[in-house]
């Protein structure tokens, strides 16, 4: 089942699924900007948030199936984030990411409960990729890891 964007979302582009929602919070307004507009490309629904705060409002309001947060970052930061979206959806997969390389961070990020970290630039190929590999259920590959495509 495709679902076509409403007017405010992009006359006629096709989602890839109507839960296939993904909120990206970074107080890197390029980054925002870039992300959103490349994912959406692809496909996705796209909310963007420049803090914590305002990126939990948004999963609150929308449910997405994937978050993509900042670590470091004003106004609660990766790490809160993470905490507080673990108590509210605990099987949500988070993907961490940041400009630093501190291996205790990454450690840190993970141990909260990210599903994983990256670090930045992201490597878009990379990330769509790993995000295709969240959404895809299951039951919907093969015994060798493949998509199976359904008739």
């Amino acid at each position: 089942m495709q679902k076509v964007r409403s007017e405010t979302e992009g006359v006629g582009t096709p989602f890839k699924d109507a839960r296939d929602g993904i909120l990206v919070i970074d107080d890197e307004p390029v980054l925002r900007t870039t992300f959103k507009h490349m994912l959406e490309e692809e496909g996705y629904r796209v909310w963007v948030a420049q803090n914590g705060r305002e990126g939990l409002e948004l999963f609150r309001k929308n449910r997405p199936e994937i978050v993509i947060t900042d670590m470091v970052m004003p106004i609660l930061d990766g790490f809160a984030m993470i905490d507080r979206l673990r108590r509210e959806c605990p099987g949500l997969p988070i993907i961490a990411m940041s400009a630093f390389l501190e291996p205790a961070k990454m450690e840190k990020s993970l141990d909260s409960g990210a599903f994983c970290y990256l670090t930045k630039p992201v490597e878009m190929p990379v990330l769509f990729e790993l995000i295709r590999a969240i959404l895809v259920p299951q039951a919907d590959l093969d015994g060798d890891g493949r998509e199976v495509e359904s008739l």
